[in-house]
């Protein structure tokens, strides 16, 4: 909701009322002249306004209105074309700032559909023919968005309508990854593959989850498996041309761990992997740049031959 607000009566006291952060809050209070419009700036700035009242009297009179606002909360907010986009947890409307100006509202656009719970908004390219897009995902499937035109388009992939299903989507490698509850898809021009550690029986007992995030780091895919209260989480790892799904690092039953994200290398430490294990923020090593220890002198490594142990799901 913007700033700035107008009104006008023919009455000489007005005063007019926002409902935002759980309580009514005085914006204007004084006279009025017979037709003059006031305009004002409410000096808490840009809020989230979901109710407003007014109250005008002449002195033998009094006259209050009460209306409410269609309030909508934003899920998720992505850069693209130089404007920030943000998206309604249930995707009905798409708001977006000035050129060049993240802080500065410019508008929004209803979208007309059922998407179910959105998890995800980014930016990425029309598989078909490269051209840049927005996407947005979660219960429903995939989507893509034309700002242009307002409109939304489902892509031709689906997968089961469950609780969390879209929680993360990323344009990476010419293709578009998507979690889908308890796996990954990975959707390419003309095909879609599933890939999540669903796959070939599935995780082993104690450590089912749903696949919560993931980022990238180098040509690995990392990702986070949110076991809840009942089960183990783990991180994982799968190479994006390769496969397979690498333990990375597990957590106690009952530490979920529902985000992960990577800092790279830079001059005054290694690259980092920071995740969530309940209520407490960890990192590790994690090297963006190579794959192989030996070249890493802080790095153990076995440089003969000897033996190791593997998890049940490699």
């Amino acid at each position: 909701m913007g700033t700035r607000k107008g009104f006008k009566w023919d009455r000489a006291n007005s005063r007019l009322d926002f409902y935002y952060d759980g309580v009514w809050n005085d914006v204007y209070d004084g006279e009025v002249a017979g037709a003059e419009w006031v305009t004002l700036t409410n000096a808490a700035g840009i809020k989230e306004v979901t109710k407003a009242r007014v109250e005008s009297s002449d002195g033998s009179s009094c006259r209050l209105w009460e209306f409410d606002f269609e309030a909508h909360f934003h899920g998720y907010m992505a850069e693209f074309e130089n404007r920030l986009y943000g998206i309604h947890t249930d995707g009905k409307v798409v708001h977006y700032s000035a050129e060049r100006n993240m802080a500065s509202y410019a508008g929004a656009f209803d979208l007309t559909g059922n998407y179910g719970s959105v998890y995800d908004l980014f930016d990425g390219k029309l598989l078909a023919d490269g051209t840049p897009t927005l996407y947005f995902c979660g219960t429903e499937g995939l989507f893509s968005i034309d700002t242009t035109n307002e409109l939304a388009y489902q892509q031709e992939v689906s997968y089961p309508p469950i609780t969390n299903a879209g929680n993360k989507g990323l344009y990476w490698n010419a293709n578009v990854w998507v979690s889908t509850g308890y796996g990954i898809i990975k959707i390419g021009p003309s095909t879609a593959t599933y890939v999540g550690p669903d796959q070939d029986n599935g995780l082993p007992a104690t450590y089912q989850g749903k696949v919560y995030d993931f980022v990238t780091v180098n040509n690995w895919l990392v990702y986070c498996i949110n076991g809840g209260s009942t089960d183990k989480s783990s991180i994982l790892k799968q190479n994006s041309s390769l496969g397979g799904n690498l333990q990375v690092y597990t957590s106690a039953t009952n530490k979920p761990i529902a985000c992960v994200h990577h800092s790279p290398s830079s001059l005054y430490t290694n690259g980092r992997l920071w995740f969530g294990e309940a209520a407490v923020i960890k990192y590790m090593m994690f090297p963006d740049t190579t794959s192989n220890v030996k070249q890493i002198s802080t790095y153990q490594y076995v440089n003969d031959s000897g033996y190791g142990k593997t998890g049940g799901y490699r």
